[in-house]
Protein backbone atom coordinates (compact mmCIF):
# COMPACT_ATOMS: atom_id res chain seq x y z
CA UNK A 1 0.00 0.00 0.00
CA UNK A 2 1.31 3.48 -1.04
CA UNK A 3 2.21 5.95 1.83
CA UNK A 4 0.52 8.67 0.11
CA UNK A 5 -2.52 7.04 0.72
CA UNK A 6 -2.75 7.12 4.64
CA UNK A 7 -5.54 5.08 6.29
CA UNK A 8 -7.82 6.24 8.38
CA UNK A 9 -10.63 5.12 10.80
CA UNK A 10 -13.15 4.94 13.88
CA UNK A 11 -11.76 3.24 16.00
CA UNK A 12 -13.42 2.55 20.13
CA UNK A 13 -11.48 -0.41 21.53
CA UNK A 14 -10.33 1.23 24.83
CA UNK A 15 -11.36 4.66 24.35
CA UNK A 16 -15.17 5.52 25.84
CA UNK A 17 -15.96 7.38 22.74
CA UNK A 18 -15.12 6.95 19.08
CA UNK A 19 -11.81 8.59 17.56
CA UNK A 20 -10.34 8.60 14.59
CA UNK A 21 -6.93 6.77 14.33
CA UNK A 22 -4.50 6.64 11.48
CA UNK A 23 -2.21 4.32 10.25
CA UNK A 24 0.10 2.41 12.53
CA UNK A 25 -2.17 3.48 15.76
CA UNK A 26 -5.59 1.68 13.46
CA UNK A 27 -3.84 -0.77 12.63
CA UNK A 28 -2.26 -1.84 16.33
CA UNK A 29 -6.56 -1.49 17.43
CA UNK A 30 -6.74 -4.05 14.10
CA UNK A 31 -4.39 -6.62 15.57
CA UNK A 32 -5.71 -5.99 19.16
CA UNK A 33 -9.09 -7.09 18.01
CA UNK A 34 -7.61 -10.36 16.15
CA UNK A 35 -5.99 -11.56 19.39
CA UNK A 36 -8.84 -10.85 21.56
CA UNK A 37 -11.48 -12.81 19.20
CA UNK A 38 -12.44 -16.36 20.11
CA UNK A 39 -13.25 -18.26 17.12
CA UNK A 40 -17.08 -18.17 16.53
CA UNK A 41 -18.04 -15.15 17.99
CA UNK A 42 -17.37 -13.09 14.39
CA UNK A 43 -20.81 -14.33 12.26
CA UNK A 44 -19.68 -15.63 9.27
CA UNK A 45 -16.11 -16.19 10.45
CA UNK A 46 -16.26 -18.55 12.66
CA UNK A 47 -12.46 -19.33 12.51
CA UNK A 48 -11.41 -15.27 13.07
CA UNK A 49 -9.70 -14.80 16.43
CA UNK A 50 -6.99 -16.57 18.32
CA UNK A 51 -8.89 -18.27 20.47
CA UNK A 52 -7.03 -17.36 23.75
CA UNK A 53 -9.49 -18.33 26.12
CA UNK A 54 -9.03 -22.36 24.60
CA UNK A 55 -5.64 -21.83 26.12
CA UNK A 56 -6.63 -20.96 29.66
CA UNK A 57 -6.26 -24.11 31.17
CA UNK A 58 -3.62 -25.94 29.41
CA UNK A 59 -0.35 -25.99 31.23
CA UNK A 60 1.93 -22.46 31.35
CA UNK A 61 5.09 -24.34 29.38
CA UNK A 62 6.81 -23.96 26.40
CA UNK A 63 4.79 -25.90 24.36
CA UNK A 64 1.53 -23.66 25.15
CA UNK A 65 3.46 -20.61 24.62
CA UNK A 66 4.45 -22.22 20.88
CA UNK A 67 0.88 -22.55 20.44
CA UNK A 68 -0.26 -19.54 21.01
CA UNK A 69 2.58 -17.81 18.73
CA UNK A 70 1.59 -19.92 16.16
CA UNK A 71 -1.67 -19.17 16.08
CA UNK A 72 -1.53 -15.38 16.43
CA UNK A 73 1.13 -15.62 13.72
CA UNK A 74 -1.14 -17.36 11.68
CA UNK A 75 -4.48 -15.35 12.15
CA UNK A 76 -2.34 -12.20 11.68
CA UNK A 77 -1.09 -12.83 8.54
CA UNK A 78 -4.35 -14.18 7.44
CA UNK A 79 -6.68 -11.48 8.37
CA UNK A 80 -4.58 -8.27 8.75
CA UNK A 81 -3.24 -7.08 5.44
CA UNK A 82 -1.71 -4.04 5.94
CA UNK A 83 0.94 -5.30 7.96
CA UNK A 84 3.84 -7.69 8.03
CA UNK A 85 4.69 -9.67 10.98
CA UNK A 86 8.19 -9.42 12.03
CA UNK A 87 8.13 -11.32 15.24
CA UNK A 88 5.40 -12.31 18.14
CA UNK A 89 6.29 -13.76 21.43
CA UNK A 90 4.56 -14.95 24.38
CA UNK A 91 5.78 -15.43 28.13
CA UNK A 92 4.52 -15.36 31.53
CA UNK A 93 4.01 -12.15 33.07
CA UNK A 94 6.84 -11.89 35.90
CA UNK A 95 4.99 -9.79 38.25
CA UNK A 96 1.55 -11.53 38.74
CA UNK A 97 1.85 -15.58 36.66
CA UNK A 98 -1.67 -15.46 35.90
CA UNK A 99 -0.81 -12.99 33.11
CA UNK A 100 0.89 -13.77 29.68
CA UNK A 101 2.74 -10.88 27.85
CA UNK A 102 2.05 -11.18 24.23
CA UNK A 103 4.62 -8.71 22.11
CA UNK A 104 4.31 -8.71 18.34
CA UNK A 105 6.93 -6.52 16.28
CA UNK A 106 5.06 -5.31 13.15
CA UNK A 107 5.73 -2.83 10.50
CA UNK A 108 3.30 -1.61 7.72
CA UNK A 109 3.56 -2.92 4.43
CA UNK A 110 5.09 0.12 2.94
CA UNK A 111 7.59 0.98 5.71
CA UNK A 112 11.52 -0.63 6.27
CA UNK A 113 12.74 -2.64 9.25
CA UNK A 114 13.47 0.17 10.77
CA UNK A 115 10.26 1.77 11.05
CA UNK A 116 8.81 -1.21 12.86
CA UNK A 117 6.15 -0.80 15.53
CA UNK A 118 6.28 -2.80 19.19
CA UNK A 119 2.88 -3.75 20.94
CA UNK A 120 2.64 -5.44 23.93
CA UNK A 121 -0.66 -6.45 25.37
CA UNK A 122 -0.68 -7.91 28.96
CA UNK A 123 -3.77 -10.68 28.81
CA UNK A 124 -5.62 -12.93 31.67
CA UNK A 125 -8.54 -15.20 31.18
CA UNK A 126 -8.93 -13.65 27.46
CA UNK A 127 -9.19 -10.40 28.79
CA UNK A 128 -6.42 -7.43 28.48
CA UNK A 129 -4.84 -5.67 31.55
Amino acid sequence: MPKDKDMKGISFYGNSFFIIKNDVELVAESITRIIMTNQGERVDQPFFGCNLKAALFEMADTSTENGIVSTITEQLNTYEERADILSVSVAPDPTIPEFIIIEIIFKMTYQTEQQATALTLTVNQGTLR
